[in-house]
């Protein structure tokens, strides 16, 4: 996965699908978007977890408030942020039920790959 996602073609999506695959397999947990990869004004934050031993990666103070939360809740094992909806066809199949446009990558007419807010 590439820190600028601009122009990006549909081989590109498959490989970083392929890779972010290829970690879950192996057991490495690398989120689909990182701090760096999102504009932001200077609500974003890494932290690194306690139960995970993971540099966990939150856009808003939303998401990481619910972080906390989970951290710190015993029945809680693991903690997964900023993961791809996979397969993205789900996702453009839903967005034409409903009748929006799927969001596509900037400068290009490639389909994203959806992360849950």
């Amino acid at each position: 996965m590439q820190t600028k996602r601009s122009k990006v073609t549909e081989k590109d999506v498959e490989r970083w699908c392929k890779l972010w695959l290829k970690l879950q397999k192996d057991g490495i947990y690398k989120p689909w978007l990182e701090v760096r990869e999102v504009p932001s004004l200077g609500r974003s934050r890494k932290v690194k977890g306690i139960k995970t031993h993971h540099t966990h990666h939150f856009l808003s103070d939303i998401e990481y408030h619910i972080y906390l939360m989970l951290e710190y809740n015993p029945a809680v094992i693991a903690i997964y942020e900023q993961y791809p909806l996979l397969p993205r066809e789900d996702s453009i199949e839903i967005a034409n039920e409903m009748g929006i446009r799927h969001p596509v990558y900037p400068q290009s007419k490639t389909p994203i790959v959806s992360s849950p807010a």
